[in-house]
């Protein structure tokens, strides 16, 4: 949805693609909402495979602005 409510309980779903060479371990990646951390998951993604993600997190009224990290560890 465009506009949430208060506490509405979201779930974001995403694939995550490895194209390199070697499995990468350990990825963590952050969910921030309005540029705040607020979920977390760590991952291992064999190489030239992909991880099928889905990270929970509660909405806040309004306009809810989502973006991803990819860390590998």
């Amino acid at each position: 949805p465009k506009q949430f409510k208060k506490g509405e309980r979201v779930t974001t779903y995403f694939k995550l693609e490895n194209k390199g060479n070697i499995s990468a371990r350990n990825v963590e990646v952050l969910l921030f909402i309005n540029g705040k951390r607020k979920n977390k998951v760590e991952v291992t993604i064999p190489y030239g495979g992909f991880a099928d993600i889905a990270i929970p997190w509660i909405a806040v009224k309004g306009k809810n602005e989502l973006r991803l990290k990819a860390i590998e560890q």
